[in-house]
């Protein structure tokens, strides 16, 4: 690139300068410097004898094939791989003037060529220097270490060209690099050294010189503004093409890429399609920039009507105009300053590194939906984009505003204005005076102090927790509600739900310390949160007094196969029997349907399909038709009933025993385990009666035995008496005779 740049020499062909580069990597070629090359080592490197960057692999195989082809120097200029070998050229430029002529002096200074290679490949080459694109000798001197170009202006350049020259130096027919490429464009517009001296003072500090690249080309400009003690206001640029800087380009539209001149900021940073959007866009050196020139913004494509600059001449405000479109686009914002006086003057354009977007707010939610007509009310839109634009305004009814304190990307929260009547309307929300947005579904109701109907009661138990109905007026706004109720100096309260603006559904408060035993009137009330205050919700005059009854007792129950009945005390008092009522089954979990309620007994069936857990505990499901058991007082499921049930009324829950004397209900299987029970229990009864006879007979034979046996000793005896001498012999004969008897535990 930088080889074909600049090159007029007729003694070194320019081919020479393509015909070297073969297999060399984008990456390498597209740095321009012997420090930017280098900065890539070891994979690129810099030739002094071509002045360009190449691949350093390819660069020592080309080398190794053909020694000669740096330029026939023996032996071959090894190339840079380090930054601190890099020969440094600088240029100073001087000037001269007086009333018959002017000269100008160039002078390219060589520094930090540590091996000297550059300083000999000049002494032995050709140098030219170049102005535009004349081209005359140049000398080299200081044993290379200098390149001096003198040339008479008048006689070398144009007097009708531009103050803007291009200089270059070049050897063998190669343009040399030099460290800062802006050494390249002399200033041949009045000496600024001659007006720092006259005046004492320097060029304004808006004034910028920038150079840049794009794809294809390379701009050096210069803007100054008419406040400038040395040339007064002053824009100019050169431009030249990258594959051919000897001559400059004609560019009618010129985008800055300048890091000193450009767009800093923008916001806000989206707005409504529709528009409306005022956008501010800070401009450094805007002042200068917009000096007898016409601005024209665009913001993502779309015009942006009436710009206007800040005070202090550092931003430009103007107003997006509408998109017709809700498809959501962004791009950048473009600033372009035109020339209305001199249509040949190029045009110059800013472009942000930032994005404007246009967007379409979403509203997600409002809360609360409901306040008083006195206003007053805090009311919070959330959704999507909610800060898109400069402003957002909210309306109620159309015409109450909504006074809008804050506003993020996500919400806004307003207050709302009063209202003369109660009414129920959409809310709407405008954004930058062009886009509404409504919500219908809900709608805001603006409605009055909440109140109770008159001609209600209402009860409870004493453990609470059963339902209290409430109908009324103007609940839809009103938070936390609260029922209480004083019972011997202690206020006790339950919680309630807004079902909808004339209804509450609460809880009978429970009531402990200590509970009463009888049937007692007592002070109640309610309370609610409305519009940020605590208001009474009185009942009206008139109403009675809270009636407490005591808590329902449950004793016991029992079955008659097909019903279940519960007996206890209090049962039919101070409660809604449909809705606060339950009995359950223990075991299977199952509701028996409650049939009646009387002061002293409960009477419920089970269910015709049930859903119940068997005695192990595991979940089963089954379908016991009541068809099946209620024509047979008998066939109630044994599953279901037990020793226990369960009674729940609000908070109060009972586990209710069964009735011990109740004749248990016996299933088929139990009935058949009695049978077979029974018929065990009468043999044993005749076992046991066979043995007591069977025993009875052993005892008489026995018996008759030892009488027979007596009256036997007796006869002996009185024989014996008749006939024997003495006691010894009676007493052997009994002996005898009773050693033939058998032994006392068996005659037992």
């Amino acid at each position: 690139m930088a080889a074909a740049a600049g090159s007029t020499s007729t003694t070194v062909p320019e081919q020479t300068t393509v015909t070297i580069r073969p297999n060399v990597t984008a990456d390498c070629v597209a740095r321009d410097t012997c420090t930017e090359c280098t900065a890539a080592a070891p994979d690129c490197s810099w030739s002094l004898v071509r002045q360009s960057c190449n691949d350093t692999a390819a660069t020592e195989k080309q080398l190794l094939e053909d020694p000669g082809d740096d330029g026939h120097h023996h032996p071959p200029t090894k190339p840079v791989r380090e930054a601190g070998s890099c020969p440094r050229l600088t240029v100073y430029y001087q000037k001269e003037t007086n009333l018959t002529k002017s000269n100008r002096t160039v002078t390219v200074k060589v520094s930090n060529d540590p091996t000297g290679t550059l300083r000999v490949l000049l002494e032995r080459g050709v140098v030219y220097c170049h102005l535009n694109e004349m081209k005359y000798p140049g000398k080299v001197e200081s044993g290379g270490r200098q390149i001096t170009c003198e040339s008479n202006y008048l006689e070398s350049v144009n007097s009708s060209l531009l103050s803007m020259v291009y200089f270059a130096t070049s050897m063998n027919g190669v343009p040399l690099a030099f460290d800062d490429k802006s050494d390249h464009y002399l200033d041949f517009t009045v000496p600024r050294n001659a007006c720092v001296t006259q005046n004492q003072l320097g060029p304004s500090d808006e004034c910028k010189v920038c150079l840049w690249d794009d794809d294809v080309y390379r701009y050096y400009c210069q803007w100054c503004p008419k406040s400038n003690p040395c040339t007064g206001s002053y824009q100019q640029c050169d431009v030249r093409r990258l594959d051919d800087l000897r001559h400059v380009a004609q560019v009618q539209d010129v985008l800055i890429k300048c890091p000193e001149v450009r767009i800093e900021s923008i916001y806000p940073l989206y707005g409504s399609w529709a528009g409306g959007t005022e956008i501010r866009i800070v401009i450094s050196n805007h002042r200068t920039l917009s000096e007898n020139k016409v601005t024209v913004i665009k913001v993502a494509d779309s015009r942006c009507l009436l710009p206007t600059v800040s005070m202090d001449g550092k931003a430009v405000t103007c107003t997006i105009s509408p998109t017709n479109t809700s498809v959501l686009n962004q791009g950048p914002v473009e600033v372009t300053y035109r020339s209305e006086e001199n249509k040949l003057l190029p045009t110059f354009t800013l472009r942000s590194n930032q994005s404007f977007y246009f967007v379409e707010p979403v509203i997600t939610s409002v809360w609360p939906l409901c306040g008083p007509t006195t206003g007053g009310t805090k009311i919070t839109i959330r959704g999507r984009f909610m800060d898109a634009g400069n402003t957002v305004r909210v309306y109620m009814r159309e015409n109450i505003t909504c006074e809008v304190q804050s506003r993020t990307t996500n919400e806004v929260i307003c207050i709302t204005g009063a209202s003369n009547s109660t009414a129920t309307s959409a809310v709407r929300i405008e954004f930058d005076h062009y886009l509404n947005k409504y919500v219908h579904d809900p709608p805001f109701v603006y409605t009055s102090t909440p109140a109770l109907d008159g001609g209600q009661t209402f009860r409870g138990i004493a453990s609470g927790g059963t339902r209290l109905p409430v109908l009324g007026q103007n609940f839809a706004c009103i938070h936390n509600p609260l029922v209480h109720v004083s019972y011997n100096g202690i206020q006790y309260t339950g919680g309630c739900v807004v079902e909808n603006n004339t209804y509450l559904l609460c809880t009978a408060p429970t009531i402990n310390r200590p509970a009463p035993h009888q049937v007692t009137a007592l002070k109640f009330g309610f309370q609610a949160d409305y519009n940020n205050t605590i208001v009474k919700m009185q009942p009206p005059t008139g109403t009675p007094d809270y009636t407490l009854y005591p808590d329902p007792v449950y004793i016991d129950f029992d079955t008659d196969g097909r019903t279940v009945n519960v007996y206890g005390l209090n049962m039919d008092q101070g409660y809604d029997h449909d809705a606060d009522l339950t009995v359950l089954f223990h075991n299977t979990g199952v509701a028996c349907n409650v049939t009646s309620v009387e002061q002293d007994r409960i009477v419920c069936r089970p269910p015709k399909q049930l859903s119940f857990k068997d005695h192990g505990g595991r979940s089963s499901e089954g379908q016991l038709m009541i068809d099946d058991y209620e024509d047979d007082e008998d066939q109630l499921p044994a599953v279901l009933v037990n020793d226990e049930i369960i009674v729940t009324v609000g908070n109060l829950v009972y586990e209710v025993k069964r009735k011990p004397q109740t004749r248990r209900y016996s299933s088929p299987l139990r009935v058949n385990t009695i049978i077979f029970g029974g018929i065990a229990l009468v043999s044993l009864i005749i076992t046991i009666v066979a043995a007591v006879v069977y025993c009875m007979k052993i005892a008489m034979t026995i018996s008759n035995q030892q009488t027979e046996m007596r009256s036997l000793c007796k006869h002996l005896n009185g024989a014996d008496i008749g006939t024997g001498t003495g006691t010894g012999t009676q007493t052997d004969s009994r002996d005898d005779v009773e050693s033939s008897m058998p032994p006392t535990k068996d005659r037992s």
